[in-house]
């Protein structure tokens, strides 16, 4: 097996329970819950009333904003 020479230049996450790896972190050590009652849309007709909402993300920090139109909320 041939090893090959990798160069990781950072890393990041975006989660309903952070949007930082060290919100995520920090977060999973506390026990938070990122699942909670839809807030994104109106959701009283779906048999279904809570989801991972992605909170407080800048897409447009990281995005054009065509692109985000694209993009989910949810994890």
């Amino acid at each position: 097996m041939k090893l090959n020479r990798v160069v990781v230049t950072g890393y990041g996450l975006t989660s309903p329970i952070g949007n930082t790896p060290e919100e995520f972190w920090n977060s999973l050590q506390t026990g938070k819950i990122g699942i909670g009652e839809i807030t994104k849309f109106d959701h009283s007709e779906f048999a279904v009333h809570n989801a991972a909402e992605v909170q407080d993300f800048p897409f447009d920090k990281y995005f054009v904003k065509k692109d985000t139109n694209r993009f989910d909320n949810y994890s």
